[in-house]
């Protein structure tokens, strides 16, 4: 019986599985840790900005005009984003140069600020506190670049 406890406990560790979605990676070289992003449920959402440059690239010749989200995607991101760090990123992850923006309100009142670029990236600012920085790795869907 202890053997059988003992293969068991080889073959998890052997596959890294993970009994929930409440946990973090550990990242690599090409991408940073990544944790959960708890919500609350969002009841509406506003699109200020779509299809524009971001402060990082005013001087260069992109086109942002193609990278234009809808609410329907902007939805699907917040569901499939991951909250990482920030420096770690900037170190593993590309920048975006284009990017949408806007505000959304959760269901409870709260309101919050997004930004997300074509690199399946962004920034969700709820309240007064902190941003966190978001990165979507299965966002693999157009408009992003992946």
């Amino acid at each position: 019986m202890m053997i059988k406890w003992l293969m068991l406990l080889v073959l998890l560790a052997m596959f890294d599985t993970s009994f929930g979605k409440d946990r973090c990676t550990k990242g690599s070289e090409f991408e940073p840790p990544l944790c959960p992003l708890r919500l609350e449920k969002i009841s509406t959402i506003q699109i200020e900005k779509n299809g524009i440059r971001t402060w990082i690239s005013p001087e260069t010749t992109i086109d942002c005009s193609e990278f234009k989200l809808n609410t329907k995607m902007i939805r699907k991101f917040f569901s499939r984003a991951k909250v990482a760090d920030q420096h770690a990123a900037h170190y593993t992850l590309d920048s975006s140069l284009c990017e949408a923006s806007g505000t959304l309100t959760f269901t409870s009142g709260k309101k919050a600020r997004w930004e997300i670029g074509h690199m399946m990236n962004g920034w969700l600012v709820i309240g007064n506190n902190d941003g966190l920085f978001l990165y979507c790795p299965t966002c693999k869907f157009k408009p992003f670049i992946y």
